[in-house]
């Protein structure tokens, strides 16, 4: 490192890499174009979490009903489609700096002399941060000119990455650590017909209408907490309450 040479002299250099594998599978299945079925896994692994942490295993499932291809539906007069689906699975985040899992030395100037010093705390057990979203949804055309999309989802997210406040007596003010608990759920509704059209011409004007309504909620937080307020940000966090 430059910093490391020069005595009472201010010079830097840095180098930062990171890599990822990865894994996946997919399997796809209809019958009779009217019931369809899918489902993935894939292995992740990140060179950014602990040596015994860095590889976490996702999956997916999922199913569609092409229900106006039913008998009992084909003949309703201005019903051109309805569809109904339902899909569950887990995804994983890595959205942190490239050497957080690890305690770094660092260089400094004291009183003229270029010293070093454990610049980063580290944390071997740092691991991915993992949701999983469960989703039900129904989308219908009505007189092939009027489009609707329900869908209804809950999403959980845990061992959430976040910047653990420390008491400043351990070197720290923060260390990096998978942990509490966050809840997103609500509905998303989607609206969008067809005004004019003239298929001879091309020409079609379709206004779109996008409604959703989220529940969010912090259900747990770290080291046993209720409230914590994110430094510099003025954002708050309490057990039960939206962020």
């Amino acid at each position: 490192l430059i910093q490391a040479g020069p005595l009472n002299r201010n010079a830097s250099s840095n180098k930062s890499e990171y890599s990822f594998k990865s894994f996946f599978g997919r399997l796809e299945y209809d019958f009779d174009n009217k019931y369809f079925i899918d489902g993935s896994v894939r292995q992740d692994a990140s060179s950014r979490f602990g040596i015994d942490n860095r590889e976490a295993l996702f999956w997916s499932a999922g199913t569609m009903w092409k229900a106006k291809r039913e008998n009992f539906l084909k003949d309703v007069k201005g019903l051109t489609d309805l569809t109904v689906r339902f899909s569950t699975g887990t995804s994983g985040n890595s959205g942190i700096g490239d050497y957080q899992s690890q305690a770094l030395v660092g260089s400094n100037q004291y009183n003229g002399t270029t010293g070093f010093g454990i610049s980063t705390p580290g944390n071997s057990q740092l691991a991915w941060e993992k949701q999983q979203k469960t989703t039900f949804g129904i989308n219908t055309t009505l007189y092939d000119r009027v489009r609707v999309e329900v869908e209804l989802y809950r999403r959980v997210t845990r061992d959430m990455l976040i910047s653990v406040p420390y008491p400043f007596t351990s070197g720290f003010s923060n260390i990096t650590s998978n942990v509490g608990s966050l809840l997103n759920q609500g509905i998303d509704v989607g609206f969008n017909f067809d005004v004019f059209r003239n298929d001879s011409k091309n020409a079609i004007v379709t206004p779109y209408i996008n409604l959703n309504y989220n529940v969010n909620k912090i259900t747990e937080l770290f080291q046993g907490k209720q409230f914590w307020v994110v430094p510099n940000t003025g954002v708050s966090w309490v057990v039960g309450q939206p962020v």
